[in-house]
């Protein structure tokens, strides 16, 4: 995949790859010192970024509660469907 990024527009936002990345050391900075002060903020952050992802969960996620996932999403490797 090497090149891709030349070929990305400037307006579009970063991927979760590079903001996946990017996470970890934003905290590690907030929380190594160990003053509560620093570290305060971190956990905050991290509360309201896992109170926004069940909101998301809420109202996109999808039932799948006592299926298999075969029954959720159809296996990449599976044979097209015949009319039949």
């Amino acid at each position: 995949m090497a090149g891709e990024e030349g070929n990305r527009p400037a307006a579009e936002a970063p991927s979760t790859r590079e903001c996946g990345v990017a996470g970890p050391l934003v905290f590690a900075g907030l929380v190594e010192n160990g003053r509560p002060g620093d570290t305060a903020p971190a956990f905050s952050i991290g509360a309201v970024l896992m109170i926004a992802a069940g909101l998301v969960e809420a109202f996109l996620g999808v039932k799948a509660e006592r299926k298999g996932l075969e029954d959720i999403a159809e296996p990449l490797s599976a044979a097209p469907r015949t009319g039949g």
